[in-house]
């Protein structure tokens, strides 16, 4: 519902950055979530991201420095 997605909007963070931790974390939220009765089933973390993108623009930032 696009009223859902405008409230939480401001909750929302575009990030990049991500990293091993980062799938960790956002799996143990979904875990919460779920053990709350927020959600009732969990994605693939492993395919939900793809972080060989985020290597990859990691490298290239590195060797620009």
């Amino acid at each position: 519902d696009k009223s859902i997605l405008e409230n939480a909007a401001a909750n929302m963070e575009l990030a990049w950055d991500m990293d091993a931790d980062f799938i960790r974390r956002t799996q143990a939220l979904g875990e919460r979530m779920a053990a709350l009765g927020m959600i009732q089933g969990q994605p693939d973390y492993g395919q939900m991201f793809d972080l060989s993108v985020v290597e990859r623009v990691r490298a290239e930032l590195s060797s620009n420095e």
